[in-house]
C-alpha cells in the first residue's frame, strides 16, 4: 500500500512539471529581447550556526526527590503485594497514590489521590507499603523519584495489585486518539431513564490498540459493559518515545 500511495504522488509531481514546461517556453519566444543582467556579487557566506547548548540536567524537586523523565528514570516493582479486601462489598473502583521511592527502594510520603476511595484507601496504602521496589535511577545512580500508583479494586475480589502508573512525560508522546465508536445505551438503563458517567482506563500497546480495560468509575444498569464495549474498539497512535542516538 505505502508504494502504491508513493508512486502515485510522483505521478502527480510530473504531470504538473510537464503542464508547467510549455507556459515557459511560449513565454521565452514572445517575451522581449533583453541584454543578460550585470552580475552581482556573491552573497556574503553566513557564519556557522553555534552548536546547540548542552541540556541542563535535572533538578531536584525541594524536598530532594526527582520527576521522572528527562534522564531520570522510572522505579519498578520488584514484588507487589496484593492488597486486603475490606468487608464491604467492593466495587470496580481505582485508588490512586501519589508517593516518594527513596534510593532504599522504600515508599515514602504516601498519599491518596482518589476523594471517593472510601475504606478502599488505607487497603491501597498497606499493599503499596508492602511491595519492594527498584529505585529510579539518574546517571545510574538511585535516586529518590516521585510516582503515581493505581491499585484497582474488582466486584469480583480479584488480585488488587499495586501499578506505578507511566506518564510519557518530556521525553515522549501521549496516545493519541484516531478513531473512536460511541457507546451504546443499554436496554435496562434505557428503561430505568438511567444517566451518568462511566470513567474506563485502558493501557495503549505498541499497535495502538487498548488493552486492559478497566471501570474506574461504575454506573451499573449494563452501561459498564456497554463503555468497555465500546473503548475496545478505539484505535491509537501509540505513545512515542524520542531516543537520543
Amino acid at each position: 500500500m505505502s508504494r502504491k500511495v508513493a508512486i502515485r504522488a510522483q505521478r502527480a509531481f510530473l504531470v504538473f512539471a510537464l503542464l508547467a514546461l510549455p507556459i515557459a517556453d511560449t513565454w521565452a519566444q514572445q517575451a522581449p529581447q533583453e541584454p543578460p543582467p550585470a552580475q552581482s556579487a556573491p552573497p556574503p557566506v553566513a557564519p556557522p550556526a553555534a552548536p546547540p547548548a548542552a541540556t541542563p540536567p535535572p533538578l531536584p524537586e525541594p524536598d530532594g526527590a526527582y520527576e521522572m523523565g528527562s534522564g531520570v528514570t522510572s522505579p519498578k516493582i520488584i514484588q507487589a503485594a496484593p492488597a486486603v479486601y475490606p468487608t464491604e462489598p467492593p466495587p470496580a473502583t481505582s485508588c490512586y497514590l501519589r508517593m516518594t521511592i527513596g534510593v532504599d527502594g522504600l515508599p515514602y510520603n504516601v498519599r491518596s489521590m482518589t476523594r471517593d476511595c472510601g475504606p478502599y484507601q488505607a487497603a491501597a496504602i498497606g499493599a503499596v507499603q508492602s511491595s519492594k521496589f527498584e529505585p529510579g535511577l539518574l546517571d545510574q545512580k538511585p535516586v529518590p523519584v516521585k510516582v503515581e500508583v493505581r491499585v484497582h479494586f474488582s466486584p469480583d475480589r480479584s488480585p488488587a495489585i499495586p501499578q506505578i502508573m507511566h506518564n510519557s512525560g518530556p521525553q515522549g508522546t501521549p496516545p493519541a486518539l484516531m478513531h473512536s465508536v460511541d457507546p451504546e445505551y443499554s436496554k435496562e438503563a434505557r428503561r430505568k431513564k438511567i444517566s451518568g458517567i462511566v470513567v474506563v482506563s485502558t493501557l495503549i500497546n505498541e499497535q495502538g490498540l487498548p488493552t486492559d480495560v478497566r471501570v474506574e468509575k461504575s454506573l451499573g444498569y449494563g452501561l459498564d459493559e456497554e463503555a468497555i464495549k465500546s473503548v475496545s474498539q478505539y484505535r491509537f497512535k501509540p505513545s512515542q518515545k524520542k531516543v537520543n542516538r
